[in-house]
C-alpha cells in the first residue's frame, strides 16, 4: 500500500468531539455532523482530516498517535498508536482526553469518491471502520 504525507494539527485538543473514545474522517460534507463550526485551521476545500479520539482518561500517561495512513484502490488504512502510562512512574491524577488529528490534502489521495477507512492499531487490530464520501 502506498503511503499518504499527513500534517500533524498543531491544536489537536480543539478537535476534541466529547468524552467517548472515537475514530473519525472530516470532509466538506460531513463535518457538521460533529461539530457547530469549523474546528480551527480547517480548510475543507483542500483538505480532509483524520482525527484519533481515546475519550476521557484518569490521567496523564495516555497518548494516541497516528503513525501510517496508506491507500489501496478505495481503502485507506490507518495506523493508531496508542499508550497506557508506565506502572513504574507516578503521573498527575487529572482527566485527559488524549487526541490526534492527520491533515491529509485531497491531491494526494490517489482516488476520491466513497472511500474506506479503516483504523487499526500496530498489531493489525480493527479498531474502526467506515466508508466516506472525499
Amino acid at each position: 500500500m502506498p503511503k499518504l504525507h499527513f500534517r500533524t494539527a498543531e491544536n489537536p485538543s480543539l478537535w476534541a468531539t466529547g468524552v467517548e473514545a472515537r475514530y473519525l474522517v472530516l470532509t466538506g460534507e460531513n463535518w457538521r455532523h460533529h461539530y457547530p463550526t469549523p474546528p480551527p485551521e480547517a480548510d475543507f476545500t483542500r483538505s480532509i482530516y483524520i482525527v484519533a479520539q481515546r475519550g476521557i482518561q484518569p490521567s496523564a500517561g495516555y497518548y494516541v498517535k497516528i503513525r501510517d495512513i496508506n491507500q489501496n484502490k478505495d481503502t485507506i488504512a490507518v495506523q493508531v498508536e496508542t499508550a497506557e502510562p508506565s506502572l513504574k512512574q507516578e503521573y498527575a491524577q487529572v482527566l485527559t482526553n488524549p487526541i490526534t488529528v492527520a491533515e491529509v490534502t485531497k491531491s494526494e489521495l490517489k482516488q476520491a469518491g466513497s472511500l474506506n477507512f479503516i483504523f487499526i492499531d500496530r498489531k493489525g487490530k480493527l479498531l474502526s471502520a467506515m466508508n466516506v464520501k472525499v
